[in-house]
């Protein structure tokens, strides 16, 4: 075989190894940025998944520390109108609901805590610690620094 037969018989499988080669790489690179496209979707579902989490513990938080928070003040203007006795009916009825509320502390604050951020579940502490005292300046300021925190953590922007 001489040279122009040898260049001849390459041309003729050049084009075939050219084509294989391209279908072989294109199928690869498809199936490369088929595993990125999941992995990056994964990650923004879980975000997202994070998120409601958290904004559902955030509520749940709050929602108890300002349920603790109305019962007192109903105690209290229960007391102011029919005087101090804490043998009141309508004052132990809303004593067992403060119990109550006790009750169902953990399983509320528990998800805050698991999944955070450590900021808020602070906060959270900080609002119950304050209601514990019967500190109603830090129960504001408490109350103020979580709901920054919850809405920085969320990424929603305070409303003016």
């Amino acid at each position: 075989m001489n040279l122009a037969e040898a260049a001849d018989a390459g041309a003729s499988v050049d084009p075939i190894v050219l084509i294989l080669s391209s279908a072989a790489g294109g199928a690869i690179v498809t199936a490369l940025f088929t595993l990125f496209g999941t992995w990056v979707q994964s990650r923004r579902e879980h975000k997202r998944w994070i998120r409601e989490r958290r904004l559902e513990a955030f509520t749940a938080a709050y929602a108890l520390t300002k349920a603790f928070h109305l019962n007192l003040s109903k105690q209290m203007k229960i007391a102011r109108k029919k005087g101090t006795k804490r043998t009141d009916p309508d004052i132990k009825a809303l004593q067992a609901e403060a119990d109550s509320l006790y009750s169902t502390a953990a399983a509320t604050l528990a998800p805050l805590i698991i999944l955070g951020p450590d900021e808020v579940a602070g906060y959270a502490s900080d609002m119950q610690a304050a209601y514990e005292a019967e500190d109603w300046d830090a129960l504001r300021v408490a109350e103020l620094a979580f709901q920054d925190a919850a809405r920085k953590s969320l990424g929603v922007k305070h409303r003016s």
